[in-house]
């Protein structure tokens, strides 16, 4: 199927395109966000700086509150005033004067305070400036099961809130014996003017929640945000401070250290970013000036490349009908003119090249014949074994029959196939018929002994991979003892490879040195030709890991292994 024609100049655009918009699309969406993280991460930490200081304040005059009743608690006029027993007399109107007294002086001169109430059991009522004594008469409860400790309540005042202590005073001697209540209404302009001006640099809302409380207790500035169990969930967590943006409204809560307090805030997220997106609009224009500048460099670039290209394409379709009398005129210096250059070069020679392929192939059929014809001699050469051995039959020449038969059989096996995998089968036939050759040649000074595993006949090999180890051990091994000795070959297999195994009990021989010369590039003279030749053939064929391994024998000699992965054979007509 031809394919369709697309010009350079489409793909120089489409590339282009794709080279400008998405490096520009990608960097700037991650500056882009980038910048949302860093305006997130500025704001966060002012609002975290601004919700501590706030917290600090609180904390101040919570302090403050508690040592001033502990003050009250250990004041000797409060004791003496709540353990009178008629409070209408003259001793009761000395000690009330005097603590009033004391209740002036920190209302009056105490920026933080602004009232204080007592209450005894004994129906001391004393109290100066704003207080609310039902707020004291309404928690009683609450104060006993606090046992002296304190208790903290808001009085609203308007819109906002301030912070009451409560506390119960008790008998020293006596200490599960109640002698009055104490309230001490704190000043909450110091607060109010800091959440005034947390609200002057971020709009939104902030207020301060009572964790132990609920939603109930909380007062603040601004509009307070509808989602108050969002609220609630961040308070749950253990950090002190936290932040999230749900559905662009963000909140902030802030837990006060030492205490069940926690401030918060919330605002919308479109008035914080405003300038994020001024920055994307100036990456989308970026974007699109960027986008234009390279499309006109591209379109530029494109005409100088094409148009040398077109004319190269024009010459090469002249070249395509037979037409070599041509010539390109493009005077460039880059790889268009040395293509240029390259082609008309190309051209000069495609004569010659035509000619010389026409005089390969006559040269070729030559050599094809003259392979057929050498073909001739070794199928003359077995023939006429044949005929030697009939003849050794007639003159009942028995051993010279043996040897000629062997002989003209090995020979006829190397040259009938060309199958370089054979059987385990074939290669034990071939390797017994060279035995045979051998047991003629030398008597019994040699035993030979097969071990064979049926399963492995069935296994394909590489030709002649048993008789040139045999003839090394023959030759190498056992012959320069002058003794008589015993060749051992084992076929077997595992799960994962099979082994061709010759054990002779020769004189030996250095095992590291013969693997040496198997590993070298070079061998001296035939010097283990035959075992290197081996040994490479089943490197190319199965792969580096497969080959010959030599070790020395426990008999003397030396200990042969060829491994070989398991492949199972299957017959073909080659």
């Amino acid at each position: 199927m031809k394919k369709k024609f697309v010009s350079l100049k489409v793909k120089f655009f489409f590339l282009a395109l794709i080279a400008a918009v998405v490096p520009s699309v990608f960097v700037g969406t991650a500056m882009y966000q980038k910048t949302i993280q860093v305006a997130e991460q500025k704001q966060e930490a002012a609002v975290q700086s601004s919700l501590q200081n706030i917290s600090n304040t609180i904390m101040v005059n919570v302090k403050y509150a508690r040592s001033t009743s502990l003050n009250f608690i250990s004041n000797d006029n409060v004791r003496k005033a709540l353990f009178l027993k008629n409070p209408g007399s003259d001793v009761a109107l000395k000690w009330r004067n005097q603590i009033t007294n004391d209740f002036y002086f920190y209302t009056s001169l105490s920026s933080y305070i602004d009232g204080i109430y007592l209450m005894g059991c004994n129906g001391v009522d004393i109290s100066i400036g704003t207080v609310d004594k039902s707020l004291l008469t309404d928690n009683i409860q609450e104060m006993e099961e606090a046992r002296g400790g304190v208790v903290w309540k808001w009085l609203r005042n308007g819109e906002h809130a301030n912070f009451v202590l409560l506390r119960e005073i008790r008998d020293i001697d006596k200490p599960y014996t109640s002698l009055g209540y104490l309230q001490i209404v704190l000043r909450n302009n110091e607060i109010k003017e800091q959440f005034e001006s947390f609200l002057d640099a971020f709009s939104g809302y902030i207020g301060l929640w009572d964790i132990n409380g609920g939603a109930e207790q909380a007062f603040g500035i601004g509009e307070c945000p509808k989602d108050r169990k969002f609220l609630e969930d961040l308070l749950k967590e253990d950090s002190s401070f936290h932040w999230t943006n749900n559905d662009g409204i963000l909140t902030y809560c802030y837990k006060i250290k030492d205490s069940h307090w926690a401030l918060y805030s919330s605002m919308e997220a479109s008035e914080l970013f405003t300038e994020n997106a001024m920055i994307r609009d100036m990456f989308v224009e970026i974007i699109l000036a960027a986008l234009c500048i390279c499309l006109v460099v591209v379109f530029i670039f494109a005409r100088m490349i094409t148009k040398p290209l077109k004319e190269l394409t024009e010459q090469t379709k002249e070249i395509s009908k037979g037409n070599y009398d041509i010539h390109l005129n493009i005077v460039s210096n880059d790889e268009i003119g040395i293509l240029s250059d390259n082609f008309n070069e190309m051209a000069k020679r495609l004569d010659e090249l035509v000619n010389e392929v026409l005089r390969g192939k006559v040269l070729q059929q030559e050599a094809q014949f003259n392979a057929l014809q050498t073909q001739i001699n070794p199928h003359f050469l077995y023939n006429n074994l044949d005929t030697a051995y009939w003849m050794s039959r007639m003159e009942k020449a028995e051993k010279t029959g043996k040897i000629l038969l062997a002989l003209s059989s090995l020979y006829r096996s190397a040259a009938n196939t060309n199958a370089k995998i054979i059987s385990v089968e074939d290669e034990i036939k071939y390797t017994k018929e060279y035995i045979m050759l051998q047991e003629l040649r030398l008597g019994n000074q040699i035993t030979f002994e097969f071990h064979v595993e049926e399963l492995t006949r069935q296994q394909s090999t590489l030709r002649f991979i048993l008789q040139p180890l045999i003839e090394n051990s023959i030759e190498h091994g056992i012959l320069p003892t002058g003794e008589p000795g015993q060749i051992n070959i084992w076929i077997y297999q595992d799960e994962q490879f099979l082994y061709f195994t010759i054990e002779d009990s020769g004189i030996g021989a250095s095992a590291e040195e013969i693997m040496k010369i198997l590993e070298a590039d070079e061998t001296e003279g035939r010097r283990g030709m035959a075992i290197r030749n081996i040994h490479q053939r089943l490197r190319i064929q199965y792969g580096p890991e497969y080959g010959l391994i030599f070790r020395q024998a426990d008999s003397g000699g030396i200990l042969t292994v060829v491994r070989q992965p398991i492949v199972a054979y299957i017959k073909t007509d080659s």
